[in-house]
């Protein structure tokens, strides 16, 4: 997105009191909506990915000596009312952007130390830092088991918020030492990606100078470009409408490879 599209984005949530990531994957929500899996569907249900790295540095845990799987885990999220829906014979509507990202805030702003499952009606916590290790464990017998005859692989769209990659990726690098002094390698744009194994897309928002970018990868057995192009497209748009605003100025890239670059 442009530099200017990315500002009105931000100040937008912020006006309204969401995060940047709660308020994309409440607009993830809203386009999948439009693709629903089974006639019944009404949740949305994945395994969101938190980031450990600062209550585990903050215990004193070294970065580099600690396993990497340590450092993100996943939480089961579950979001009901996405679809208009009857109860009772009376139709519900559903859920509205704003209602889903201030659902998903809640989720994504809970500390970890004193974690409470949602909805639940007590007031126990647990400290997820001393279940990871059980934790990990009964949910890796779990992902090893097979699927039960019947039941449809998971196709829920997943998000992992990359945040601002300034801090990773420069705009600038100097050159070799014996080169000029005012040599510089410039960096222009760059690509992050993953490989999907599932029917499950995984989108990958993050910031670079100023411009924010919604990245998804895919399974092209399960879907087309021009599919998967389209849902990043209805994406956006309910981002968009969600935020009142009237219309995101980005280019779009297929590929690393892509010099097109077209721009909407």
């Amino acid at each position: 997105m442009s530099a200017n599209s990315s500002d009105e984005i931000i100040r937008a949530c912020r006006a309204q009191g969401f995060s940047v990531t709660s308020a994309i994957n409440a607009a993830i929500i809203r386009a999948t909506t439009q693709f629903p899996q089974d006639a019944d569907a009404n949740a949305y249900a994945i395994f969101a990915p938190i980031d450990l790295r600062g209550p585990l540095m903050a215990l004193g845990a070294e970065e580099c000596s600690q396993p990497t799987g340590s450092y993100v885990s996943g939480l089961p999220l579950r979001i009901e009312g996405i679809m208009e829906h009857s109860n009772n014979g009376e139709s519900v509507p559903a859920k509205s952007f704003s209602t889903l990202a201030r659902e998903l805030g809640a989720f994504y702003s809970q500390d970890i130390q004193h974690y409470k499952t949602p909805g639940s009606n007590t007031d126990k916590t647990a400290s997820l830092l001393q279940l990871a290790s059980p934790y990990m464990e009964g949910i890796s017998k779990i992902f090893a088991q097979h699927s039960l005859p019947g039941c449809p692989f998971p196709k829920a769209p997943v998000i992992s918020s990359f945040g601002k990659m300034d801090a990773l990726i420069k705009s600038e690098y100097p050159k070799n030492s014996d080169g000029p002094a005012s040599s510089k390698l410039q960096v222009t744009d760059f690509w992050v990606s993953c490989d999907t194994a599932t029917p499950m897309i995984t989108f990958n928002p993050w910031s670079w100078e100023n411009e924010m970018t919604l990245s998804a990868a895919w399974n092209e057995s399960f879907y087309s470009t021009e599919f998967a192009c389209d849902v990043l497209e209805k994406t956006i748009q309910e981002l968009c409408d969600g935020l009142l605003i009237k219309k995101a100025s980005y280019r779009k890239i297929q590929s690393c490879n892509d010099t097109q670059k077209q721009s909407l």
